[in-house]
């Protein structure tokens, strides 16, 4: 067995803010956990990315499309898809970035 603790750190790129991220695993598939209590900012998909709500709701947007998400709700954006999430309120988000299904 193999216990690690996982470091996060503050992410403020793009004009974002209470967004916390956590690298999860790295390899063809990047996953991570993110605690967000205000934006993400927009900015292009650098890959293919999964955005799952496990505790929240979110609003997400492209350039000509926004939804709200809740608990059990995804969303998915392409390469270079310019996308944007805010809070609804203080949220839990599972991020799939890569090559999946």
């Amino acid at each position: 067995m193999n216990v690690r603790r996982l470091g996060s750190r503050e992410i403020e790129h793009f004009d974002s803010r209470g967004f916390r991220h956590t690298r999860v695993a790295i390899g063809e598939v990047q996953v991570s956990l993110a605690e967000l209590d205000g934006v993400i900012g927009g900015h292009d998909a650098a890959s293919a990315q999964l955005l799952v709500v496990v505790r929240g709701r979110v609003e997400v947007a492209t350039r000509d499309e926004q939804a709200q998400l809740g608990v059990g709700e995804a969303v998915e954006w392409q390469e270079g898809e310019w996308h944007e999430t805010r809070s609804l309120e203080p949220s839990t988000l599972l991020l799939v970035e890569g090559a999946f299904k």
